[in-house]
């Protein structure tokens, strides 16, 4: 077996330079390849520690079947090499390759450390630049909101929302602003806010907060309505169906 992975290896990587391993993206090792390279010679790893390792894999997992374990002693020593060539050899052919390395134009990678980081300190951060609203933020919906008696507070209003662009130095989705209003001053219901690109935010008479519907009179009626009408479209189905259906669609909806 061994025998048989040194071949299928050589196949794919190129003739090794000891102790090093290039840090560019090039075909072959060659007299011509950059010299950005590691030392390598005090990273070691011993066939008695890749064979605990082996054993030590769940029998269950499936990626890996119970048979592995079974023959660690029999593995251990050619994984070894195969590792060791790993570090000597370099970097798999870009024609071999699976995928092309690109560069990243704006965003994380998904499920890098890094993104969940990014996105803690723009949470904490959002609301720096605003001094008379009420700035509230849970997951990726944030809530600027501000009691308004005059003409020169649902300007503070804006400044506010204009603030929130300038603090985390980025565009927002304007087709997602929604605006709520409540009250019976019909003179400052009048008056537009407007997101950073100049666009109207359109006021709507409900408004998704949490996932309940807050209607401009600050009841919940509409939400319930809606939740009803939901759940009597289950009504006309077998027993067997309900119950199934109960926990996850009903039920939320109900609470």
């Amino acid at each position: 077996m061994s025998q048989l992975l040194l071949h299928q290896y050589n196949q794919v990587f190129s003739v090794p330079r000891q102790d090093k391993i290039v840090r560019w993206q090039t075909t072959f090792f060659n007299e011509a390849a950059p010299q950005e390279h590691a030392q390598l010679t005090n990273i070691t790893i011993s066939v008695e520690a890749m064979e605990r390792a082996i054993r030590e894999i769940k029998p269950n997992a499936a990626a890996v079947p119970a048979i592995l374990a079974k023959c660690s002693k029999a593995l251990a020593q050619p994984l070894c090499i195969l590792w060791r060539c790993s570090m000597d050899r370099g970097v798999v052919p870009v024609a071999l390759k699976k995928a092309t390395e690109v560069e990243v134009v704006s965003g994380v990678p998904q499920e890098s450390v890094l993104d969940p980081l990014l996105y803690l300190v723009h949470m904490t951060d959002i609301g720096v630049g605003v001094s008379d609203s009420l700035l509230t933020s849970f997951e990726d919906d944030t809530t600027v909101s501000l009691p308004t008696t005059s003409a020169e507070e649902v300007s503070c209003l804006q400044q506010d929302v204009d603030a929130v662009y300038a603090t985390s130095n980025m565009q927002f989705n304007e087709e997602k602003f929604e605006l709520l209003r409540h009250g019976h001053n019909q003179e400052i219901k009048e008056i537009m806010l407007h997101t950073e690109g100049g666009q109207g935010i359109t006021p709507q008479p409900h408004f998704k907060c949490l996932g309940v519907q807050l209607s401009e009179d600050c009841s919940i009626q509409y939400h319930i309505v809606e939740a009803v009408k939901k759940a009597r479209t289950f009504t006309s189905r077998e027993p067997e169906t309900l119950l199934t259906l109960w926990r996850a669609p009903v039920q939320p909806l109900l609470d």
